[in-house]
């Protein structure tokens, strides 16, 4: 379904970069190509991340200009999510309704004040 409104803007930002200077095929440089933003929502609010994205400048490389993203940035949210894990992490012990994580997440999501569409 589609968002009715606007998203609201982050409150908090960071910025992601590789790990890696040099390219993992050739062992030539990788350049810095762009930057990309990507908003994840996460139990603490909303961030944006500003992600540096680097390209191998070697034209004989098999790796030569394919996208080389920061390493973090899988361990924020999944690829073309939305939420991060943490979110996801929260929600998913209620797939199976008979653990006691998944009472604990009900109770949490009611002190929060978050409801389940199916509840609206």
């Amino acid at each position: 379904m589609a968002r009715k409104y606007c998203r609201p803007i982050a409150t908090a930002h960071r910025y992601l970069a590789p790990l890696s200077r040099r390219c993992w095929s050739c062992d030539g440089p990788l350049w810095m190509a762009y930057h990309a933003t990507r908003t994840v929502a996460t139990l603490d609010g909303l961030c944006q991340f500003r992600l540096a994205v680097r390209r191998c400048v070697n034209r004989a490389c098999a790796l030569y200009h394919q996208p080389y993203r920061p390493e973090e940035e899988g361990s924020v949210a999944l690829p073309k999510g939305e939420f991060g894990l943490d979110v996801i992490a929260a929600i998913a012990p209620c797939a199976t309704p008979s653990t006691a994580a998944c009472q604990r997440s009900t109770a949490r999501c009611a002190r929060e004040g978050w409801t389940s569409p199916s509840a609206r």
